[in-house]
């Protein structure tokens, strides 16, 4: 039953970031990654994918740098009195990145060519990050429940064997 839940809220993790890159050709990836830095789902043009991301262990790197990125700018935050990081904005030569908080735990970053019109870029992140993160809350929760079950479990084991 949990696995079963577990693989429907990817699926609509999954579902949510295919929409993202529908929404705009100029959308070339979306990511999500905890604050830890582990990613957790991510959707690309299948150029980008097969000469950027399918490089060995580029996402999972990549999805690690995002979210120093966002812990950076909100000690920045913090450090200037700005107050809490909402998006992030960094524009490159031949394109954007766009970084905005899921909840407490997780960020969105949408990669965008030079051609995207970052206003739009923008509402799309807010819109999609307030979408997910009921999601990404559920799925926190499931795995918190499975660690305490595992971990209850074992405790049993050893109780018993030490009988």
């Amino acid at each position: 039953m949990l696995t079963l839940r577990l693989q429907s809220i990817y699926k609509n993790i999954t579902k949510s970031l295919n929409e993202i890159l529908a929404l705009d050709e100029n959308i070339i990836a979306a990511i999500i990654s905890n604050l830890s830095g582990m990613l957790i789902a991510y959707a690309a043009r299948e150029n980008y994918q097969e000469k950027v991301l399918k490089v060995s262990g580029l996402i999972e790197g990549l999805a690690a740098t995002l979210a120093a990125i966002y812990g950076a700018a909100s000690v920045a935050g913090n450090d200037t009195k700005l107050s809490k990081t909402r998006i992030i904005l960094i524009e490159y030569e031949k394109g954007n990145l766009i970084i905005c908080n899921i909840g407490k735990n997780s960020v969105l970053a949408i990669i965008t060519n030079e051609n995207a019109t970052l206003g739009v870029i923008r509402m799309i992140a807010k819109r999609y990050s307030e979408k997910i993160e009921p999601l990404l809350s559920e799925l926190d929760e499931l795995i918190d429940k499975e660690i305490i079950a595992t971990e209850t479990r074992r405790e049993i084991g050893r109780e018993l064997n030490e009988m």
